[in-house]
């Protein structure tokens, strides 16, 4: 069974539309909806802002359903070149916010767990194979909304290719890690890191439903 997780209402909403065979269950007051989207079987939940409530949530998930695959989309802050409404593939995922270099870990890196989480390379594959368009890219997560690049010049020194910002990938990354299971991020780009109209052009709902359209067809190639 797939599994397809937002952290937000809006990042689901649409989803929850054109599914079929919808059933509703609640586990420790989280709502997951078992459906049929494009058909595949699915469960779907909104999973909350943040590394915490992503963490708790997808774990939920894992321990009360048969899940091969993860789906995370939604929304998430670019850096420059990318534009609004960019769609991005994640490929290495990256804490910004952990630090226990004391210890002689990497910046960015939890106690014993790897330095990134990657994107699973059969699901890297069959996107390669799209006809539409999106980019590859490094992001890194962390509990603070990014409006200042600033606040991410330290995972940038690990690498400088990152180029996407939000609040859940990693924690999720990391738990679909911890459970073996295969894991993407798929995301539309809501804002530009350091414009200065960053928070003026904050568009979550368009953005949100364009990053659909990759996974919607990633669905129909599984």
């Amino acid at each position: 069974m797939i599994a397809i997780i937002g952290a937000m209402k809006v990042e689901i909403a649409n989803l929850l539309e054109q599914c079929t065979n919808i059933n509703e269950q609640i586990i420790q007051g989280q709502k997951f909806y078992k459906a049929t989207l494009r058909n595949k079987s699915v469960i779907i939940t909104q999973l909350g802002i943040g590394k915490v409530n992503a963490a708790i949530n997808l774990t939920l998930l894992l321990t009360h359903f048969d899940i091969d695959i993860i789906i995370n989309t939604g929304i998430a802050g670019g850096l420059k070149p990318l534009k609004i409404n960019d769609i991005i593939v994640s490929d290495k995922i990256y804490y910004y916010d952990v630090d226990i270099c004391f210890f002689g870990y990497q910046y960015g890196q939890v106690a014993n767990e790897p330095c990134f989480y990657q994107t699973s390379q059969g699901l890297l594959d069959i996107l390669k194979n799209s006809t539409l368009k999106f980019s590859l890219a490094n992001v890194c997560s962390g509990d603070k909304f990014v409006s200042d690049k600033s606040l991410l010049d330290e995972i940038l020194l690990i690498d400088d290719t990152i180029k996407v910002a939000d609040m859940e990938s990693a924690s999720l990354a990391h738990v679909a890690h911890r459970f073996g299971v295969d894991f993407v991020v798929i995301r539309s780009i809501s804002d530009i890191v350091d414009n200065k109209d960053q928070l003026e052009n904050y568009n979550e709902d368009s953005s949100a439903k364009q990053a659909q359209s990759i996974l919607l067809d990633l669905l129909e190639n599984l």
